[in-house]
């Protein structure tokens, strides 16, 4: 993939907090005499059967924070793209001084490096399958003990579309911080085998 596509195809990746946000509007949240209003059938839901789903759903709000971050991975990881075109350009114009700049953005600084990002797509990816099973469980809870007619509104809400599209932003940021690494890690090569570093 050449770095201009690469750099093109990480910025067209949908925005992480817009779908979060979806989620989260489409979705439960505990329920009380004033919440789920697009399913007003919950509130006739038995005593025991709530307390079993607010249950499920006292973990939801720690997990939907933490997700939150994944917007500033995907910031970062456009960050290095842009660096990784800079760093081509700069071993075609033999800049020693800013290759080596470039190179120490991505394997020594703080906030950008390589080894960093790795961890945050990996924790991303682990937040979400927390979320992902929290779904599914709280779902079955919910259609075993509402009536189908209820059913049929509550599964053709367009939750499960939004967390579907996060789960593909999990794995399109996966296969790009794939082929960013294995770009730059070509580059730094070419680029010692020339002493351009």
């Amino acid at each position: 993939m050449e770095l201009k596509e690469l750099k093109k195809e990480i910025n067209g990746v949908a925005n992480i907090d817009e779908n979060l946000l979806n989620f989260k509007n489409a979705w439960l949240k505990q329920i009380k005499h004033n919440t789920n209003q697009h399913f007003p059938f919950l509130q006739e839901l038995d005593p025991v059967t709530r307390k079993e789903i607010n249950n499920n759903l006292s973990t939801y709000q720690k997990i939907f924070n933490q997700l939150k971050y994944a917007q500033f991975t995907q910031e970062k990881l456009a960050s290095l793209a842009h660096y990784l075109v800079e760093l081509k350009l700069t071993c075609i114009n033999e800049d020693k001084t800013k290759s080596k700049r470039l190179v120490n953005k991505f394997l020594r600084d703080d906030f950008l490096k390589l080894h960093n990002l790795v961890d945050e797509v990996h924790q991303f990816t682990f937040n979400l399958d927390s979320l992902t099973q929290l779904y599914h469980r709280t779902n079955k809870l919910v259609l075993q003990n509402i009536p189908l007619e209820h059913s049929l509104t509550f599964v053709n809400s367009p939750h499960e579309k939004h967390l579907k599209s996060l789960v593909a932003i999990s794995q399109k940021q996966k296969e790009l911080l794939r082929i960013l690494g294995t770009e730059f890690i070509s580059l730094a090569k070419e680029m010692r085998r020339k002493k351009k570093i």
